[in-house]
């Protein structure tokens, strides 16, 4: 692994600022398989752990999005797959998608598969000009790409601070995520 830094109890990449949305995934489906079923210990999902982390992988690759960091992001967002906050379970909605402030439950999707691909979508809207290569179904896709589109796409992850989530440290916060599922 490159050289880390710390941040609150764990360690982020010290270049953490200059990693991509977009590109090749790092860490492999079976690592990140392996840190999900040693540190999830009641997941409410409407699936399986691998059939996810496996939604994740292919859903992520297809679009070119880092498989790896999108799976930290749904890990930080529910709470590792605990759905403690305002989306619940049977919304399979792993990224707060649609849940603009306190109580708003936010979007619901048929499967898993399909709340992954929304997700994958989103992420899309903020970094790409080019549509996702499968059909949208973010409701809430248009709104945010033509938003990126006039403000300027976002293509580190470290950009979403404050714009995906209010949080000055969103990134950080998957960052330490990422360092932990390479161990």
């Amino acid at each position: 692994m490159d050289r880390m830094i710390a941040f609150g109890k764990g360690k982020i990449p010290a270049d953490y600022r200059n990693i991509t949305i977009l590109g090749e995934t790092v860490v492999t489906r079976e690592k990140a398989m392996a840190y999900v079923l040693r540190t999830v210990n009641n997941p409410l999902l409407n699936c399986t752990l691998p059939e996810l982390v496996d939604a994740y992988y292919d859903e992520a690759t297809k679009e070119g999005v880092r498989a790896d960091l999108a799976l930290c992001q749904a890990i930080l967002e529910t709470g590792l797959f605990s759905f403690t906050g305002t989306v619940h379970p049977k919304q399979n909605n792993f990224c707060g998608l649609g849940t603009t402030g306190k109580g708003v439950r936010g979007c619901e999707f048929a499967t898993a598969q399909e709340g992954v691909r929304a997700h994958i979508q989103h992420l899309l809207a903020y970094c790409r000009r080019e549509e996702p290569r499968s059909k949208v179904v973010d409701p809430r896709y248009d709104l945010v790409h033509r938003i990126r589109m006039s403000k300027g796409l976002i293509t580190k992850w470290c950009g979403l601070n404050g714009t995906w989530a209010m949080s000055p440290n969103y990134s950080e916060k998957i960052m330490t995520i990422y360092v932990a599922m390479q161990e």
